[in-house]
């Protein structure tokens, strides 16, 4: 074979893509003066060289000269085609090559014609050992190349023994569609039938089919490390795809030298262009398919398009050339889903043009000057892909070229975030994860889903028979039931748990509703949950020193953003995403989160919701003190660059216009009654309007007041519409008026519509039923205004659901009576409509006529009247009296708890108030014009330039508002600047008016109740009171200092509820059991280190506390060698050592009792995780420095304290705590396999308690005087029904002698 003088030749250097690659070959070194041009017209290709700066031989060459072609091939070792479309200009240059051996590469994006071409010249290519390789540009280089890398690092995770299963690549770039693309489009659409078959097969160009069928891409996803990626129809993904099958295939059919770079037989593979989220997706998705088929079924819009659009040959500026750039995430995943890898490969510069040009020139020159590195496949010839025949030989020469980089994803904080911000105003931007944004640190690492089968699991396992109201607040069930219980979920230290229980709760409820055999069991579930959920959402708040934090501990744990499936196997949900479809797999992946308050509000938990807990943190949320950003499935106009933790809200911090405050639900809630009075207001100047002009009003034009009315209409339209999406309809429809507000959004779009018809088409009539349906409104408006006014009233609260019962009972009586109308019509044979019928059984229904009893004869001379009168019976009389007695249900109900009802709709109120849809900054009407200008932009723009135009646009429209709130919650406070002027001014004005107009002043200022109010206002120590629930804050850091000092907690202790009934314990010096902290002598004096703790005589007081016993201040001991004061074993606690800690499961911890029996040192019961067991620890014992009060009996005086506490004497004389463990307490409910019969037997105890039972010291004496006390009352109880029976004996002697 002669020598060839060029090394490469580009073909088509008369084109824009050919200049930019004659542009880029004159910068590569190592093929200086070895590379030349060809073209039609020499003339015109020198001239297009000298424009760019290029100095090259010039090869004439024509398509339609086949030898000129042939001369060209054999003067080259490649050729690299630029002359499109292909499939007009293509096939000849390659049967030139592929006759000479001149490897080829071009540009070409048609798929049938690189099916023909590989059909009609592979062999002749591998015959001469000529490669042929299409599509080596930005289709399909980097779909190809990161398909096989990413496979090819899947396969090194997996081993020999997996197997690759999805592959997804998702595209972001910024520039310009080629003109040669739509060219070549337009090409196929233009084309045979046979041509359009083969461009929707996606095994067209694959030596082999797979078993995978590729659906037509609307809206996918792709998972990466736990983030998502939305994604919408590709224009490019279809050929893309068919490339990377060629890949596939040819892999897959080679020898064994190649073939274990093969993909596997489950390879499947698709792509996708990112978006922001699943609504954006769609709408991308909807506007390049409906382009698509407009321009495939009219050929004159294909026209069209090629005369006025983008032409091939021509492209973009320099600077756009400069400025633009592409990515690629590709995405493999194994079959079984337990293992991905990830590739991503960056470019810079236009795709369609500057990066096109390198990419091609590249691939060239890894063939020339690379050619012995290549794998073995290139070696044979033939046509291959990019990834088959130049693989890392070309990503080598690819990021050496410093505009191409390749890299693998980590899993860590995704690279689209930084690449974000350096992206432009205009063009894509990263794809975002949808309404799925990373939860908070403590929340997004939490294993949910575990969770959730361990606590469902551990519910029905500990509860397997029903329980009352009365046994769940039995003694018996708080201590071997739901105490253990909050202990060991307790123990798991976890945020999600209160989520978690309500989630459980939900399905127990499920299993009620549809298991009536089990109904009441899983009630008594479902009940125990909402029990625990209350317990351990206030442990948040003592895991947490201050106030604040407990505060917000609780907020995290109550509208924390989780989903259910989180920490869930990859297996889990790719069976889920295999079985259940596109929406299960949306919940599995976690786009849409819930949180704790939300399942407490679908579950209708209002024991939950009315807890001082949970009340305390929506009272938080409400007044704006707890800000976070809230989730939702679907935002209409989304900002989600900033999301907003949950955190404590600080004034001081904030900026003055702070848009974010228009998203507290207090405000909110303002604005959306100012809204509706909006909306009252202009409803009824559009009637009295209409009345006043009824005979002069244009039938073809809207007055003032309608459009003024339709358009405020059409956005608070909007509005409502958005909250539904915003939370769901299952929330929405919980609140309050929110049912009326939905219910008059068909209406004004069902008028609006009828007045533009009249309008447009000036008839009457359609104004007419325009303005009557309008009126309609009225019964919707007016019950709205009421229910604004007075919404906290019980009639109201109600109302509502006595209204959702009627229109269910109406519902099913209109379905039973239908058989009714259809009977009667069937006998009628046709003498009156079915609408007449249905008009008389109106009327018998509600009593306003008797018509139909009249007609019945003319039915059936016997079956009619029958019917009828049946049909009287059942609506008139059964009907009335079921409805009225499930409405009288239904309110006396709500009545029974109306606090509970009020707290649960504000509770729904507070959740719908805090919003995440951007939408809701823009109050109605302006939120049409947000939906019109900014949503457009924010399909333009990055998220970050979103997010500053959003805020200013939303700042600058809603100024005067954010500044009432600025200036309220800065000047709300006691201590503010204005709140002191007014005070001043009020002084100095009582001050300067006589002193008669003063006294009548004060007087009028004088009523009982702003006396009471201000007679807590001004405290002894001159301190305001702020907050009325002061005391219920967790504890502060200055509290927790008080709890360490034993003469703050002596005082602490006196009276406080909470500390009586769970007083905490200490160790003491020289002892080795705990104690409560507080261990005084009745004097006031400490106990020696070492001293055995003091005993109570076992009497009971039979009168009042003397003078002399009556408490007075202690008198401290001063210490001496012989006495020392209580001191702690080693330095006393932090604050932090106070906070709760993990309790493992052999831990024991102390169990509450009734004030009666554990104050006056009875001692602490202790529970083990087991729930067969109690252990009681009487060895704490103690003395108050109080003596006891009539109402609280002394040390084992209480029948309930020694219940729970029977002593025994021991050796030593000393007092020990039973052996046997018996009592009252000790009697276990039958509660499955888990619960043993405790049996009140003294068998084997050294000592005894029954009637011939002896026992020395304090103990055997006390079980005694029970046992006294127990004989005393029954022989009471005897004496009184010998009593009653010789009375009753004596009266009816006394009726027989009568």
């Amino acid at each position: 074979m002669a020598p060839r003088p060029y090394q490469i030749v580009v073909y088509g250097a008369t084109g824009f893509t050919g200049q930019l690659v004659a542009q880029y070959l004159s910068t590569i070194e190592a093929v200086a003066g070895k590379w030349a041009v060809a073209g039609r017209n020499k003339a015109k290709v020198e001239e297009r060289m000298n424009e760019v700066g290029v100095k090259a031989p010039v090869i004439v060459a024509d398509a339609s000269d086949h030898e000129s072609l042939v001369q060209m091939c054999k003067q080259t070792k490649l050729v690299i085609s630029l002359v499109g479309p292909y499939t007009t200009y293509g096939e000849p240059l390659v049967a030139a090559a592929a006759e000479n051996g001149t490897h080829y590469v071009d540009l070409t994006g048609e798929t049938p014609f690189v099916a023909h071409m590989v059909r009609k010249y592979a062999r002749t290519a591998i015959s001469t050992n000529a490669l042929i390789i299409h599509a080596c540009g930005y289709d399909s280089v980097p779909s190809d190349l990161t398909t096989f890398l990413a496979v090819q690092r899947l396969k090194g995770l997996i081993g020999e023994s997996g197997k690759v299963g999805p592959v997804r690549s998702a595209f972001s770039f910024k520039g310009e569609v080629s003109g040669g693309t739509i060219s070549s489009a337009l090409t196929i659409m233009d084309g045979s039938a046979d041509d359009k078959k083969i461009g929707m097969n996606p095994y067209a160009l694959s030596p082999i089919a797979g078993s995978y069928k590729p659906l037509p891409t609307v809206v996918t996803s792709s998972t990466f490390a736990g983030k998502r990626t939305w994604g919408s129809f590709w224009i490019m993904g279809p050929y893309n795809s068919q490339i990377v099958r060629r890949s596939w295939g040819i892999l897959e059919t080679s020898d064994p030298s190649s073939k274990v770079l093969s993909y596997g037989s489950e390879f499947n593979y698709n792509e996708f262009m990112s978006m922001k989220g699943p609504i954006s997706a769609f709408l991308a998705s909807f506007s390049l398919l409906l382009s698509f088929a407009v321009l495939a079924l009219f050929p004159p819009a294909r026209w069209a398009l090629r005369k006025w659009g983008p032409q091939p040959g021509t492209g973009p500026s320099k600077e756009m050339q400069e400025t633009g750039w592409f990515k690629v995430v590709t995405t493999a995943k194994s079959v079984d889903g337990k293992h991905e890898a990830q590739m991503i490969m960056k470019g810079k510069g236009d795709p369609g043009y500057a990066a096109t040009a390198k990419m091609i020139t590249e691939c060239a020159l890894s063939i020339v000057l690379d050619y012995d590195r290549l794998p073995p496949l290139a070696k044979q010839g033939g046509p291959l892909t990019p990834a088959t025949a130049l693989g890392t030989v070309l990503v080598e020469r690819l990021e050496n070229t410093g505009h191409f980089s390749f890299s693998a994803g980590e899993g860590k904080k995704s690279e689209m975030a930084a690449s974000s911000e350096r992206a432009p105003l205009i063009g894509s931007a990263k794809p975002d994860m949808g309404s799925y944004t990373p939860a908070h640190p403590d929340l997004a690492s939490l294993d949910v889903y575990s969770a959730i089968h361990r606590v469902f699991r551990d519910i029905r396992q500990w509860v397997d028979v029903p329980l009352s109201d009365e046994q769940m607040r039995s003694p018996e069930i708080q201590f071997a039931i739901i105490q253990p219980l909050e202990a060991s979920f307790a123990e798991m230290n976890d945020p999600s748990i209160v989520y978690v229980l309500l989630l459980v709760r939900l399905q127990f409820l499920r299993e009620r509703d549809s298991t009536l055999a089990s109904s009441s069991l899983n009630e008594t579930r479902a009940h125990l949950c909402e029990l625990l959920a209350i317990k351990l959402l206030r442990h948040q708040a003592t895991i947490e020193k201050g106030g604040n934090a407990g505060l917000l501990a609780m907020a995290r744990a109550l509208v924390g953003g989780l989903h259910a499936f989180q920490g869930a196997k990859e297996d889990v949900l790719e069976r889920i995403r295999q079985s259940e479809g596109y929406a299960s797999r949306v919940i599995a992946e976690g786009a849409g989160k819930t949180n704790a308050l939300e399942l407490a509000i679908l579950g209708r938990a209002r024991l939950f919701i009315k807890s001082q807990a949970t009340q305390r943190v929506i009272t938080a949320i409400w007044e704006g003190k707890i800000v976070y950003s809230s989730s939702s499935f679907i935002n209409i106009l989304p900002d989600r660059w900033k999301i907003q933790q949950i955190n404590i809200y600080s004034v001081k911090d904030a900026p003055i216009l702070d848009h974010y405050r228009l998203r507290v639900p207090k405000y909110r809630s303002m604005i959306d009654t100012g809204s509706f009075l909006v909306l009252f207001i202009s409803f009824i100047a559009v009637i009295v309007d209409h009345h006043k002009r009824a005979d002069n009003l244009p039938v073809d034009a809207l007055s003032l007041h309608e459009k003024w009315f339709f358009f405020y209409g059409l956005g608070y339209s909007l509005d409502k519409l958005a909250s539904v999406t915003e939370h769901g309809w299952s929330v929405y429809a919980s609140g309050l008026t929110n049912g009326l507000d939905l219910m008059t959004v068909p209406i004004i779009a069902l008028s609006f519509v009828f007045r533009i018809h009249s309008v447009w088409t000036n008839q009457e009539w359609a104004s007419e039923q325009g303005f009557a349906i309008l009126s309609c409104a009225a019964c919707l408006l007016f019950p709205r205004l009421a229910f604004a006014a007075v919404s906290n009233n019980v009639l109201i609260l109600s109302l509502r659901a006595m209204l959702a019962d009627f229109f269910y009972l109406m519902a099913i009586a209109v379905f039973c009576f239908l058989g009714f109308v259809f009977a009667l019509n069937h006998l009628c044979d046709g003498a009156y409509s079915i609408s007449r019928i249905s008009e008389w059984l109106i009327f018998i229904w509600f009593g306003l006529d008797g018509t139909g009893l009249e007609k019945s004869p003319k039915f059936h001379p016997y079956l009619g009247p029958g019917l009828i009168t049946v049909y009287a019976a059942l609506s008139n009389t059964l009907l009335v009296s079921l409805l009225v007695s499930i409405l009288s249900t239904t309110y006396s109900q709500i009545a029974a708890d109306a606090a509970a009802e009020d707290m649960f709709r504000k509770a729904v109120l507070t959740f719908e108030g805090v919003k995440s849809d951007s939408l809701f900054d823009y109050f109605p009407p302006l939120n049409l014009l947000a939906l019109c200008i900014m949503w457009p932009i924010s399909h333009v723009t990055s998220p970050r330039w979103f997010h500053k135009i959003n805020v200013a646009t939303c700042r600058l429209l809603s100024m005067p508002i954010l500044l009432l709130i600025a200036l309220y919650e800065r000047q709300s406070s006691p201590n503010s600047p204005i709140r002191a002027w007014f005070s001043d001014l009020r002084v100095r004005m009582t001050q300067a008016l006589p002193s008669r107009w003063t006294q009548k002043l004060s007087l009028l200022e004088g009523e009982p109740r702003l006396l009471c109010e201000a007679v807590f206002e001004y405290t002894p120590s001159g301190d305001e009171k702020e907050d009325s629930d002061e005391d219920d804050e967790p504890l502060s850091e200055d509290e927790v200092e008080d709890a360490i000092d034993p003469e703050a907690q002596r005082r602490n202790n006196c009276g406080r509820a909470s500390r009586i009934l769970a007083a905490p314990t200490r160790n003491i010096s020289g002892a080795g059991t705990p104690v409560p902290p507080s261990l005084t002598t009745p004097s006031g004096a400490t106990l020696p280190s070492g001293s055995p703790a003091p005993s109570l005589p076992p009497t009971r007081p039979t009168s009042p506390p003397t003078a002399a016993a009556r408490p007075s201040k202690p008198t401290p001991i001063s210490p001496s060698p012989s006495k020392q004061a209580v001191r702690f074993d080693s330095s006393p606690p932090s604050p932090s050592t106070l906070r709760p800690k993990p309790r493992s499961s052999h831990h024991q911890h102390p169990e509450r009792l009734p004030s009666n029996a554990s104050s006056g040192g009875y001692g602490t019961i202790t529970r083990t995780r087991s729930p067969d067991r109690l252990n009681f620890d009487n060895s704490a014992l103690s003395t108050s420095p109080h003596p006891p009060a009539p109402s609280a009996p002394a040390r084992f005086e209480s029948p309930l304290a020694k219940l729970y506490q029977f002593h025994e004497m021991d050796g030593s004389g000393s007092s020990v705590p039973n052996a046997g463990g018996v009592g009252g307490l000790k009697r276990r409910l039958s509660l499955g396999h888990q619960a043993r019969a405790q049996t009140m037997s003294t068998a084997g105890t050294s000592g005894s308690w029954g009637a011939g039972g002896s026992a020395a010291g304090p103990g055997g004496e006390q079980m005694k005087e029970l046992m006294n006390m127990v004989a005393e009352l029954q022989n009471s109880l005897k004496r009184m029904e010998k009593r009653l029976e010789e009375k009753e004996g004596k009266e009816r002697e006394g009726d027989r002698d009568d």
